[in-house]
């Protein structure tokens, strides 16, 4: 898993952040091409799973290193199914926090 990259793209500068720019790229894309099939909610279809979480991690972290290097590399656009389950997970964490 290459998701540790992402946390090089805030901490270093010039041709080191952009390597791993482009390899948190590639595993954001792969994460895309595998992630939730049409019609389900989540990597494991309709429950959540490991995967799910593990991943609503990765997002909720992205947001942080995007906003403090200044580069967007979770887009929307290019990410749909990935932006999609993000809102998912963040819509489960809504819910549990009026449960309790």
């Amino acid at each position: 898993m290459k998701g540790p990259n992402i946390w090089m793209v805030y901490r270093t500068l010039s041709e080191v952040q952009e390597k791993a720019v482009r390899e948190s790229l590639e595993m954001l894309s792969i994460r895309e091409e595998h992630g939730p099939n049409k019609g389900k909610k989540f990597f494991g279809g309709d429950n959540i799973n490991i995967v799910d979480i593990a991943f609503g991690g990765l997002a909720h972290w992205m947001g942080v290193v995007e906003e403090e290097s200044g580069r967007k590399m979770f887009d929307a656009e290019k990410f749909p199914r990935l932006h999609a389950l993000d809102g998912q997970l963040q819509e489960l964490a809504l819910d549990r926090r009026e449960l309790a």
